[in-house]
């Protein structure tokens, strides 16, 4: 992969993902590491909450993925994605893609390749129709932050 992005921070501190300014931008608050029970096979997450806690944000960095985006796609092939969408964020390969298909209920989930051996994903529940386009901007910002060090 070109460019590869280093996480080594938010693998062990998930919830630096997004910097204190980004929060405050995307109109978050309460950062929480998600329920290690709810995650723990998944990988490193990180919970916000926007709009009274009424919309849920997480972002998760999927370690157990050892083979980055080839795992994903490799999911598609086996079944394992009811909707499946490439896209990219900021020149990074990514899809719009979930287990189950709740986008009409206002969740909506974008995993990202940043690494060739990890992929970060970004989901946002309780979003109505906007949830797709809250997912991808959360996305974005958790690339601005590993550009920059994060």
């Amino acid at each position: 992969m070109e460019n590869p992005l280093k996480a080594d921070v938010q693998l062990s501190e998930p919830c630096k993902a997004l910097t204190s300014a980004q929060q405050q931008e995307l109109g978050l608050e309460d950062p929480r590491p998600a329920d290690k029970s709810d995650f723990e096979k998944l990988g490193p997450y990180c919970n916000w909450y926007k709009d009274d806690r009424t919309v849920t944000y997480l972002v998760g960095f999927l370690t157990p993925n050892e083979n980055g985006m080839a795992d994903i796609y490799r999911g598609k092939e086996q079944g394992q994605w009811e909707y499946f969408e490439p896209t990219t964020v900021a020149g990074y390969p990514a899809v719009f893609g979930d287990a189950s298909d709740r986008r009409s209920s206002g969740t909506c989930n974008i995993m990202v390749g940043i690494q060739d051996k990890l992929v970060f994903n970004a989901q946002v529940e309780f979003a109505g129709d906007k949830a797709c386009d809250m997912a991808e901007e959360a996305a974005g910002k958790v690339i601005e932050t590993l550009k920059n060090g994060g």
